[in-house]
């Protein structure tokens, strides 16, 4: 039997959100990124918020807890771990990342995504009618 504590959940999209204030969290989690909002898209999707460390929350699922001061000199490292977090645990095909202050229309945006899946599955390219090659995360 093949040994299923290596196997991944895996998710359509992933969501990655910079973050430092637990009230824009919660803002966050009572508007857009609801679990309504995210069963009514019919999508598999999971959100996670990227903190520094000595925040509240880091016992919230949602909350990737880094160890590092919250400042802007360590964005870039917040979004190296938060990206090495998922590819650790999860498997998914899309990743976007995002700070908490930027209005993305995640409606638009799956929509999107959806409608490019469905069309590269039924488009052959012009070398001799073989299907697209779908995208996967090789190298996230």
């Amino acid at each position: 039997l093949a040994d299923l504590s290596d196997v991944k959940e895996h998710f359509l999209f992933i969501v990655l959100i910079l973050s430092h204030r637990s009230s824009d969290r919660a803002d966050a989690r009572a508007g857009w990124n609801n679990i309504t909002f995210w069963n009514s898209r019919n999508v598999s999707t999971r959100v996670f918020y990227v903190v520094g460390r000595e925040q509240e929350e880091h016992q919230r699922e949602d909350v990737i807890e880094v160890d590092l001061v919250e400042c802007r000199c360590n964005l870039r490292h917040k979004v190296q771990a938060g990206f090495q977090y998922i590819r650790e645990r999860y498997s998914f095909d899309y990743i976007l990342k995002t700070d908490i202050d930027v209005f993305n229309d995640y409606k638009a945006w799956t929509d999107a995504i959806l409608r490019y899946n469905n069309r590269k599955t039924d488009i052959s390219d012009h070398n001799g009618g073989r299907k697209q090659k779908s995208c996967e995360n090789k190298n996230y």
